[in-house]
């Protein structure tokens, strides 16, 4: 999925500047979740219109959805909406695969090529996997989240605009 972009005037981006980097990530952090809130919620409205008859509903992936902290890194603030925990973890992991689909099957291992395990493979033996591999089928992705990503973008963006401006002047006054 694409990040979604934030464009803020050049005033706003003037005081973010003049706050403190931690003052920064206070202010940019709720706004970013209220941001993502109607994100998660059209994701969950997604599911419902899916209809997919390779899933089962039990209504345990749309109760997963989530609005999560994005993983650290310095200077860098922002939310993902997933499933569980994350994608491919937790009780709900089968919502990575309904959203990127997946291939049936095992990958080829040395084992089902006649190869002594940990032994690394010849040429042939790389191309005997590869084509194993390629005719294995495809399940196509049943997308619940990029859809909603799409559709709910530019009104993210304008909540994400209009918290960060109400966190700056939050800020300013305390």
């Amino acid at each position: 999925m694409d990040r979604l972009t934030v464009t803020v005037s050049e005033n706003v981006i003037a005081r973010m500047r003049a706050l403190p980097a931690k003052i920064q990530s206070k202010v940019l952090r709720p706004a970013l979740r209220a941001a993502a809130k109607p994100i998660a919620a059209e994701a969950k409205s997604n599911i419902d219109k899916d209809n997919s008859p390779n899933w089962p509903d039990t209504g345990r992936l749309k109760r997963s959805i989530r609005v999560r902290a994005a993983k650290r890194r310095k200077g860098v603030v922002g939310v993902r909406v997933v499933t569980g925990k994350d994608f491919f973890a937790g009780e709900t992991f089968y919502g990575a695969f309904r959203e990127f689909g997946h291939k049936i099957g095992k990958r080829t291992g040395n084992v089902d090529l006649g190869v002594r395990k940990r032994r690394r493979r010849s040429a042939a033996e790389s191309a005997a996997a590869g084509a194993r591999d390629a005719a294995r089928g495809v399940v196509r992705p049943y997308k619940f989240i990029e859809p909603a990503y799409e559709s709910h973008g530019p009104v993210a963006a304008a909540i994400a605009e209009r918290e960060i401006v109400k966190g700056i002047e939050r800020e300013a006054r305390t």
